[in-house]
């Protein structure tokens, strides 16, 4: 049951870089870089992401005792009909990207589209949604849209301040003076977001870093995109970490007989890969270069 819920916890990370994106359209917004090329870069370490944890659990479960008991296998009958019942759900993402990549409407224009076709959806086809139902989803989605934009509004005074006192500058000088270099830099940030994912969700941590750290990175040579990706899967990696790892309380919250302890516990393999992960997306680009 622990390892269910650290695989539920593990993966619900990786819905924060498939697009749509709310962290990448954050992240684009904050440092006016393209949202269109940000969701394609999430796409992808989303890929890297999900390969890599399916690899912690096959060696995971090749090494454990506790084995589980495959008691019924599904058919292709049973594949082939979940896949019709889910078709239209799944269709959502492909129609947002499709739009974006075509140039048929913008990102913030798809956003629209697929509240539009998801409402659709939802009341009239799959019929799990009701009107009492919509209006609490507007209020809620105002609510967090107030906080977010009001955190959004606050930062870009916040980088006024920063680009008047030429701050960026001072710190790029810096760096480049104790001879640490684009290698060293993306060290030092990795480890301050890791430890700002363990405690912050990611979306005021992005609002408060990203217009710092980008500009130094970018003027040492790394491309606006390469950090951006690496600045998501790192922040989305701490959403798995104690002390405060979000998912694992939302998934405790599901499983409440299993202590907190317990499910942080089971997480001991993503860890490990996630970390591994983080560095790959970290370097490998620099390398590629």
């Amino acid at each position: 049951d622990a390892f269910s819920a650290a695989i539920a916890a593990t993966s619900g990370t990786l819905g924060v870089l498939i697009p749509p994106s709310i962290a990448f359209l954050l992240f684009g917004t904050m440092t006016n870089t393209s949202v269109a090329d940000l969701f394609l870069a999430g796409a992808i370490v989303g890929t890297i992401g999900m390969i890599g944890y399916c690899i912690a659990v096959y060696f995971y479960l090749r090494s454990s005792k506790n084995k589980p008991v495959n008691k019924k296998r599904f058919s292709a009958s049973e594949v082939w009909k979940a896949l019709k019942e889910s078709f239209l759900g799944l269709l959502s993402p492909i129609i947002i990207l499709g739009g974006i990549y075509s140039g048929q409407f913008t990102p913030t224009e798809a956003a629209v589209v697929s509240i539009v076709y998801s409402i659709v959806v939802c009341m009239f086809i799959y019929k799990e949604l009701s009107l009492k139902d919509l209006l609490n989803i507007f209020i809620k989605s105002g609510r967090v849209a107030g906080v977010v934009l009001f955190l959004t509004g606050v930062s870009q005074i916040f980088s006024w301040v920063v680009a008047m006192n030429g701050l960026v500058k001072t710190l790029t000088s810096l760096v480049t003076s104790l001879g640490l270099g684009l290698f060293g830099y993306v060290l030092i940030v990795n480890v301050i977001l890791l430890i700002l994912g363990m405690l912050m969700d990611t979306p005021p941590i992005i609002i408060l870093t990203a217009p710092i750290f980008l500009p130094i990175a970018v003027n040492l040579g790394m491309n606006p995109i390469h950090f951006g990706a690496m600045m998501v899967f790192n922040l989305i990696y701490g959403a798995i970490t104690p002390p405060f790892g979000l998912n694992v309380f939302v998934a405790n919250s599901f499983s409440r007989h299993l202590p907190v302890t317990t499910i942080f516990a089971a997480c001991k393999p993503f860890f490990v890969v996630g970390g591994i992960m983080v560095v790959l997306i970290s370097y490998v680009p620099l390398f590629l270069r």
